[in-house]
């Protein structure tokens, strides 16, 4: 079982990706994404507000963030079921979408998304 998590307002922009088996009663972080100075602004590496669901193939989790990455505007991002490996996919710049809160649909080797706005 793989769960994304806000984490509460105090700690702006962050949240994790847990992995835990569906019996357990403990989780394991996968990945601690990095806070952003302001409610719904700022940039950083790896996103923030992680949003929508995981989607996985083979052992690569995929999803997205509402906000952060390079232009602040949210991104895709996949990371190894063992933590290892996050990658920063696409950071959305408002030309070519912007803050997606949606999972994605992986189809074929195609990753599909929706996004709030675009210029």
């Amino acid at each position: 079982m793989y769960i994304i998590r806000n984490l509460p307002a105090l700690m702006v922009g962050v949240g994790l990706i847990l992995a835990s088996r569906a019996t357990a009663q403990t989780f394991t972080t996968l990945h601690n994404f990095t806070a952003i100075p302001g409610a719904t602004s700022g940039t950083n590496d790896d996103g923030a507000h992680p949003s929508g669901s995981l989607i996985l193939s083979d052992n690569t989790l995929y999803g997205t963030t509402t906000y952060g990455g390079y232009w602040g505007r949210g991104t895709v991002f996949a990371i190894n079921t063992d933590g290892t490996g996050f990658t920063n996919l696409h950071s959305f710049s408002f030309s070519d979408g912007s803050n997606p809160q949606a999972g994605l649909v992986l189809s074929s080797n195609t990753l599909y998304g929706q996004h709030k706005m675009a210029a």
